[in-house]
């Protein structure tokens, strides 16, 4: 009867306690929208040498963003006529606005002879009439323009509601210095007709040529201006098609200097109506902050240069002097003047923090995954450049491991290590960067990364980035790094370089370490204490935005999906390359098995490689095929420090379009029972297989009795555990299968147990 009851027994096991297999999946991402970062760099602009007897001959359409837009001759145009349309009625005038070149020698004279005088026009006096300017605020106020009381008056016309065109009658002389010689032209504004098309009528003094033209606005849409160059009666599309934010040029404007305001020229920046500017004085560029906007036009202007006077060979440029630009989107870059060159080249030299604009990336997330729970976090993975490790070293063996510097390798981070000293930091030469040492984190060990991978390892002293102090017991550093952050992809991708040293690591307690842009701007000593950071592998730094990130989540992860560098041999070639794919925790062991049928694949050697998983379960396709290839008979085990014992096989991976990752995993530490057992607060038993003992992870304090059974159902084995006395010596049974039941006050369990 004994018997018959232990097979029904064991056939149960069989059929009702089978282990479970679970599909999950996770998921890196979908590719991020785009984003903003912060660049520095340096760059010029030239208005031109000498050329015909004209100083500063170009104008230089400018985006801080982009560089030089365009560089387009200054001299060719005398007045131009504006083409935006109004939109309102606060910026009526912005439609009707007309402009003088007042920067290349064209001035105005207004007179109050009607234009039934045009064949007639007497220049008698034009001195003494009156010369209005364009406005050094706006691009709204040209020279033929003025502020009246009277709304109907835009100066140069007046508007009729029952038409609604805007109509002239005054005549205006127009005097062009070229060289030593003046050219005059007179000029009516016949109308604007109804805001979209300007007529005006132009003439040499003696009518040899006077005639009649137009121009539509819509010719020149998204344009401010379109320029007229009276001489040779042209009408020119001076201003580019793409988005800029200044224009480097000469210009009038008045200057009060000793209670006298006189108009004079000036050599400096105009902004576009979309930027605003604020200035800031006495304080260095790096810690200058941005203060009240305006919307002047010579928010930059020409204050930031001082004319030595005769005989000095530069103009002098205002120390601790920085202008912020505001666009339409609210992002503000920074701008400080370094160099004018004058007239022998109208050279203008600066340096800028700006916005950039990154294409969005592919994988943008990592996710810690547990075993036993799932995902534990998805948190970004960009985020971060150098990872600093916070364990503590366990002589003599486990050294490493408190001292590693990871980069961010799978999302853009290269390292490259220099030859020179940390007290040559600030004149670091990256001359020939390209082929100094470019280590890598290891792809074996969370314990070398890239700033300890180029290291002597005959030296028990050397740990790559530094050396061990034997009087202080610090690491003190020894080497400086180069490092390069590539963000974004395609067109649209930046790259920012930062020299990294680290200063030391106080005696296993504490970082410090130092970056800079090259130029020793935006220099940071920053220092992390381990204990902060305590039960985390890592404390992540982000050296653009100078922040010191909490990544790794509370609870228990055993498999980081993220991407990843390591290097790729095929055909005999090593090549270093970005792989998504996991990483193993440091206390994970795994075991792959490669060409047996998932289904009755087993586990082999276990080893704490990192990248025991890795990316090998799949394969690329190929350009144009839809999805990445998951290898057939692949399958991963892995084992938790308290033995739980998993089995992974990969389903499918979708790629960059959602990064989803799916698999089926197996709980196999129990083989059965392992889920209904928990209604006894059994957890676990462990291991399995197993030769010499097994152990059970309880959740209470309770008394459990233990029975073994061999497969014909004789008992084996009996003994009691609780909590604190968990384990059954089984060294006694030989190879082969074994029920495990687990009882308390008539509630029972079985589990079935391997013997090897």
């Amino acid at each position: 009867m004994k018997k018959v009851i232990l097979s029904i027994l064991f056939a149960a096991c069989l059929s009702g306690l089978a282990a479970q297999t679970l599909t999950d999946s996770v998921a890196l991402g979908a590719p991020a929208a785009g984003y903003y970062v912060k660049s520095f760099m340096r760059d010029s602009v030239s208005l031109g040498a000498p050329s015909g007897g004209v100083s500063y001959p170009n104008d230089v359409f400018y985006s801080i963003k982009n560089g030089v837009v365009a560089s387009v001759a200054g001299t060719n145009w005398h007045i131009a006529f504006a083409t935006r349309k109004v939109t309102s009625q606060t910026n009526a005038m912005q439609g009707a606005t007309i402009i003088a070149n007042e920067g290349r020698g064209v001035r105005v004279y207004e007179s109050t002879q009607a234009f039934a005088n045009w064949n007639t026009f007497d220049t008698t006096g034009y001195a003494t009439w009156n010369n209005p300017h364009n406005s050094d605020s706006t691009w709204d106020l040209g020279a033929f323009n003025k502020v009246s009381s009277n709304p109907l008056d835009f100066g140069w016309g007046i508007y009729d509601p029952i038409t609604h065109n805007l109509l002239g009658s005054k005549i205006y002389l127009i005097r062009i210095t070229v060289g030593s010689s003046n050219i005059f032209k007179k000029l009516t504004v016949n109308m604007l007709a109804g805001d979209s098309q300007w007529v005006f009528t132009t003439s040499s003094l003696d009518n040899a040529d006077s005639a009649q033209y137009t121009i539509n606005k819509n010719a020149y849409s998204g344009k401010l201006f379109v320029y007229r160059d009276l001489i040779n009666n042209i009408s020119r599309n001076r201003e580019p098609n793409a988005s800029w934010d200044l224009l480097f040029t000469r210009y009038g404007a008045n200057f009060t200097q000793f209670n006298q305001t006189i108009f004079s020229t000036n050599t400096g920046a105009l902004s576009h109506p979309n930027i605003s500017v604020s200035k800031i004085a006495g304080v260095p560029f790096n810690a200058a902050l941005a203060g009240t906007f305006t919307n002047k036009i010579t928010g930059v202007g020409t204050d930031w240069k001082i004319n030595p006077g005769a005989g000095k060979p530069n103009f002098v440029v205002i120390d601790s002097l920085t202008y912020f630009l505001k666009n339409k989107d609210n992002l503000i870059d920074k701008l400080a003047f370094e160099g004018f060159a004058g007239s022998s080249t109208g050279t203008i030299t600066f340096k800028k923090e700006f916005n950039k604009s990154i294409a969005g990336i592919t994988y943008p997330n990592d996710v810690f995954y547990s075993m036993k729970n799932g995902v534990v976090a998805t948190i970004p993975g960009n985020d971060w450049h150098l990872a600093f490790a916070i364990r503590a070293a366990a002589p003599p063996f486990n050294v490493m491991r408190s001292t590693t510097v990871l980069a961010n390798e799978g999302r853009g981070v290269a390292v490259y290590a220099s030859t020179q000293s940390p007290a040559n930091f600030a004149s670091f030469d990256t001359t020939g960067y390209r082929t100094w040492v470019n280590p890598h984190n290891s792809d074996s060990s969370w314990d070398v990364g890239a700033l300890n991978a180029y290291r002597d390892v005959t030296d028990g002293f050397d740990f790559g980035w530094g050396a061990y102090d034997q009087n202080s017991h610090d690491l003190t550093g020894t080497k400086v790094f180069l490092v390069r952050v590539t963000l974004g992809s395609g067109q649209s991708t930046m790259t920012v370089f930062k020299k990294v040293k680290i200063e030391r690591l106080a005696y296993d307690t504490q970082w410090v370490f130092t970056y800079a842009n090259l130029d020793n701007s935006y220099l940071k000593t920053v220092t992390i204490n381990k204990s902060t950071f305590s039960g985390k592998l890592f404390a992540y730094h982000n050296l653009i935005t100078d922040s010191t990130l909490n990544r790794e989540p509370q609870g228990n992860w055993d498999v980081l999906f993220t991407r990843y560098g390591a290097n790729y041999t095929q055909f005999g070639q090593t090549i270093f390359s970005t792989n998504t794919g996991a990483l193993s925790y440091p206390t994970l062991l795994t075991s792959r098995a490669d060409g047996v049928p998932v289904d009755s694949a087993v586990a082999g050697t276990y080893t704490n490689n990192l990248t025991g998983i890795g990316t090998d379960w799949k394969t690329n396709p190929g350009p144009g095929q839809p999805n990445f290839v998951v290898r057939d008979s692949v399958s991963y085990f892995t084992k938790t420090a308290n033995n739980r014992q998993d089995k992974l096989v990969f389903k499918s991976f979708a790629g960059s379009s959602t990064g989803l990752i799916v698999f089926n995993k197996t709980n196999i530490t129990l083989g059965t029972g392992l889920a209904s057992a928990k209604s006894i607060g059994l957890v676990s038993m462990y291991p399995n297989p197993a030769s010499t003992s097994i152990s059970f992870e309880l959740n209470d304090t309770k008394n459990y009795n233990v029975s073994i059974f061999d497969i014909t159902g004789k008992l084996q084995i009996y003994t009691p555990v609780n909590a604190s006395n968990n384990s059954i010596d089984i060294s006694t049974l030989g190879a082969g299968i074994y029920f495990v039941s687990v009882e308390n006050n008539g509630a029972k369990k079985v589990v079935r147990l391997i013997v090897q």
